[in-house]
């Protein structure tokens, strides 16, 4: 059940910037980049976190004026969304998130989260010597099995 399935980035497939209240993610697998604002920022640094999707939910009640269960579909629909383009996977080890604390009596305006999906530089991201790289990230570039990486040359 998705509402108590904890998750974490999709790495080293998946890389992004934080900017502000919104956040770019790339994965190199399929070539493709998304950006995410707002509400959907909030839950991607949640979920990134290992925060269920109930707990996701429960937090981000307490910053929005919205009733609690379209919260709660909203959320899920967002990660059911993240899931199916392989950005975030299960992660059984995750620790449940500590609450941040009682809510405040401020509430923002709501908006349900979207991922905007980018496919225009699929072949430019593609063919990026970034996929030759191993669990460490760029710049460590992987070297082939039994043969030595680039960093072992005297």
């Amino acid at each position: 059940m998705i509402e108590n399935n904890r998750y974490r980035v999709n790495r080293p497939n998946v890389i992004l910037e934080n900017f502000d209240d919104e956040v770019v993610i790339v994965n190199l697998a399929s070539g493709n980049y998304y950006s995410v604002d707002a509400v959907g920022s909030e839950i991607w640094d949640l979920a990134g976190r290992g925060a269920a999707t109930a707990e996701i939910a429960a937090q981000l009640s307490c910053a929005y004026d919205v009733p609690a269960g379209a919260m709660e579909q909203a959320v899920k629909q967002f990660m059911e969304t993240l899931i199916a383009e392989d950005l975030i996977v299960p992660d059984a080890a995750a620790q449940p998130l500590k609450p941040d604390g009682a809510c405040g009596a401020a509430r923002k305006p709501f908006a349900p989260p979207i991922l905007h999906k980018y496919t225009d530089m699929q072949e430019l991201l593609l063919i990026d010597p970034i996929h030759e790289v191993d669990e460490t990230g760029w710049p460590n570039i992987a070297g082939p099995v039994g043969r030595p990486g680039p960093e072992s040359k005297k």
